[in-house]
């Protein structure tokens, strides 16, 4: 039987979503030049879930010349990758999200993965790309753990739809994926990002040594 990317468990149509003023906190700012900066707060407990779900046993991070891409695979019984999910973030993305998994304290993503008792994993670098590969567009990721469990949920606020914020309360975004791994990847994960983001010279006063 002939593999496809319709059969990746992630493959829906793009669903688009509007949130109201109560699920979106805008602010606008005057310049001493005259322009205007709006600025966009995401209230993520009254956020659509993502219809998309990815489960990920193996994660990786990769630097490119303008953008970070978030790499999750799902290992074949016997071995290699069954299936890739590859998505596309800005380093001006990745440094708000490094910021929110930072504030995180009391305990930390890593104390609290170690409460369970998991090794925390070295990854390995994902060099192989499966014929079920799918790619996606973030600017904003939200990330939680439970117990063993954590998950990362992605979405996307296209550049017309931050355009028409200067002019409307509501804002248009597409819910991406939700991606759920066992805590200790997830913080191997944050660990490598915070890493490769370090390269990145907008990063350098925000990554944490």
């Amino acid at each position: 039987m002939a593999k496809s990317k319709k059969n990746l468990n992630i493959q829906k149509n793009l669903h688009y979503s509007e949130t109201s003023a109560s699920g979106l906190k805008k602010s606008v700012e005057m310049l001493p030049n005259g322009q205007t900066v709006t600025s966009l707060s995401f209230d993520f407990a009254t956020a659509p879930v993502p219809d998309r779900k990815y489960v990920a046993d193996v994660a990786w991070v990769i630097e490119g010349a303008d953008s970070i891409k978030l790499l999750f695979g799902q290992n074949k019984v016997s071995s290699g990758l069954r299936s890739l999910l590859v998505i596309d973030i800005s380093p001006s993305s990745a440094r708000i999200f490094i910021d929110s998994t930072d504030a995180v304290k009391k305990p930390s993503f890593r104390e609290i993965a170690e409460l369970t008792q998991l090794a925390i994993p070295v990854l390995k670098e994902i060099t192989e790309e499966p014929e079920q590969t799918i790619a996606f567009k973030a600017n904003i990721v939200s990330g939680a753990v439970s117990g063993h469990d954590a998950c990362m949920d992605f979405y996307y606020i296209s550049p017309v739809a931050q355009r028409n914020l200067a002019s409307s309360d509501k804002v248009i975004f597409d819910a991406v994926v939700r991606v759920d791994l066992q805590v200790n990847l997830y913080v191997a994960f944050l660990e490598r990002l915070k890493y490769v983001s370090r390269n990145y010279p907008e990063m350098k006063e925000y990554v944490n040594e």
